[in-house]
């Protein structure tokens, strides 16, 4: 049975624990008149998103993400696109932003809190949203680029970009690129080297060969992966060639 006191004391104990936990999942550093906070939100490379703070006209602040998500986004070749959300998600957030730097003025001691946490998050979002539309883009550049060496092996009109073909499970899949050739039909898929890629075109390339179709199932990857099992698993459902491959390779695998 617990006691009043008992469960007193182990309020307490939660109530430190909750505490020093909270400590922990910040950091603060102050650098001559100026005060940063790292906060437990990640970008995507797995660095912390930091706030820097400024005291200005007595007990206001000045509040900033110092350009680390803007760097963050350049290193991985998404300025375009954080320039484009950085815009939409200062807006939404009622914050400044100019192309570099995320940012609020005179901010009140009592907001201040809210605004390092506003802050923080647009800057992190801003950085998600323009690597996905980077890549996105570059995948939808690929594809085109695939239906153009395609096209140059086997003729425009026995190439199709994106079309839909329905599995075994009823599921509609849709394939990169369509050739339809000499009485073979050929989907040609790209897929990109990392386990989140391969997976997803395994089950894909299952379900099309357990249908009732004629079908032939080619993986295309982009570049050579780090681990060559993956290469090993997509080859049980598809044949596998890259992105890079001579003619005569897609040639022999349509």
């Amino acid at each position: 049975m617990v006691t009043g006191t008992g469960l007193r004391i182990g309020e307490d104990n939660l109530r430190e624990v909750a505490s020093s936990v909270s400590r922990e999942l910040t950091t603060t550093i102050f650098d001559r008149g100026e005060a940063y906070i790292q906060t437990p939100m990640l970008y995507p490379d797995g660095t912390n998103v930091l706030v820097r703070l400024n005291m200005t006209n007595g007990n206001d602040y000045f509040v900033t993400d110092c350009g680390l998500g803007a760097r963050t986004a350049h290193l991985s070749g998404a300025d375009y696109w954080f320039r484009k959300y950085g815009e939409i998600h200062a807006r939404m957030a009622g914050i400044h932003f100019d192309a570099q730097d995320f940012f609020t003025v005179n901010v009140a001691r009592e907001k201040l809190a809210m605004a390092v946490a506003t802050l923080a998050n647009a800057s992190k979002t801003t950085v998600d949203i323009a690597l996905l539309k980077m890549s996105e883009h570059r995948q939808a550049e690929n594809k085109k680029l695939l239906e153009s060496k395609l096209v140059s092996i086997f003729g425009s009109k026995h190439v199709t970009l994106e079309a839909e073909v329905t599995g075994a499970s009823n599921h509609r899949w849709m394939i990169d690129v369509l050739v339809d050739h000499n009485n073979r039909r050929t989907a040609f898929d790209l897929v990109k080297p990392v386990p989140q890629s391969v997976y997803p075109a395994v089950a894909k390339f299952v379900d099309i060969s357990d249908a009732d179709i004629k079908l032939g199932r080619v993986a295309v990857l982009e570049s050579r992966p780090p681990e060559m099992d993956l290469v090993t698993l997509l080859s049980r459902s598809a044949k596998v060639i890259f992105r890079s491959d001579p003619d005569e390779i897609y040639q022999a695998a349509a």
